[in-house]
């Protein structure tokens, strides 16, 4: 699949997940802090690196508010993809 079809793919999957389940219907802690870092990513991998930083700090948030042990875990997770994926970006670029 050509690169640009793909991120195509991930712009629209991101929008559908968004419009069809919005995080504030998700109850279950451990489900918000999924969904959220799960956007994390998809806004990391589309290049929207603020959008991808912001949704992992909501994520750490609902997990820590929720006493979720592995939120720190995902949070610096989340972190570390969006610095390697940022730095990728700018090597690329040069």
């Amino acid at each position: 699949m050509a690169t640009s079809a793909l991120m195509g793919s991930f712009v629209l999957g991101t929008r559908l997940l968004r419009e069809t389940l919005p995080v504030g219907s998700l109850r279950q802690p451990a489900a918000r802090l999924a969904a959220l870092s799960r956007r994390s990513t998809l806004a990391a991998l589309t290049g929207d690196f603020s959008a991808a930083a912001e949704l992992a700090r909501k994520a750490i948030q609902a997990g820590q508010a929720a006493g979720l042990p592995d939120a720190g875990a995902v949070y610096w997770g989340q972190l570390f993809a969006i610095w390697r994926r940022g730095c990728h970006e700018q090597t690329a670029r040069a």
